[in-house]
C-alpha cells in the first residue's frame, strides 16, 4: 500500500458551521452541497429553516440546480466540488461559474 505524504493529502472540506464534511470515497465524483430555503417566523423573526445536503451527479445536473436555486432564491454552498480531481484549473471552474451564472438570469437582474 502506498503512503500518500502529509503535504498531498486531500482536507475535507467545511461546512458553514465549522465542521467537517466527510465525502464518502465512492461519491468524490460528485457535488455535495448544502441547500437552504430560507424563511423566518413572521413575528419573531427567527429562522425556521434548516439546511440540507443535495448530491449532484455530473456537471449537467449541477448548471440546472444553479440556474433553478439562482431563480427559486434558495442559499447554497458547494461543499466539496469534484472539479478539481478531473483536472480543472481554478481559473477554468471561475470562468464555468461565471458562464452558468450569466445564463441563469444574474448578470441581467438587479442586486
Amino acid at each position: 500500500m502506498t503512503q500518500i505524504a502529509a503535504s498531498k493529502k486531500r482536507t475535507e472540506p467545511l461546512r458553514k458551521d465549522g465542521t467537517v464534511y466527510e465525502v464518502p470515497v465512492k461519491e468524490r465524483k460528485i457535488f455535495h452541497l448544502e441547500v437552504e430555503n430560507p424563511y423566518y417566523d413572521v413575528k419573531t423573526g427567527k429562522k425556521l429553516s434548516t439546511p440540507h445536503i443535495v448530491k449532484l451527479d455530473g456537471l449537467k445536473e449541477y448548471r440546472q440546480f444553479v440556474t433553478n436555486a439562482y431563480k427559486s432564491g434558495w442559499e447554497y454552498d458547494i461543499i466539496h466540488d469534484p472539479r478539481p480531481y478531473m483536472g480543472m484549473t481554478l481559473a477554468e471552474i471561475k470562468a464555468q461559474d461565471a458562464e452558468i451564472l450569466k445564463q441563469a438570469g444574474k448578470e441581467n437582474r438587479k442586486k
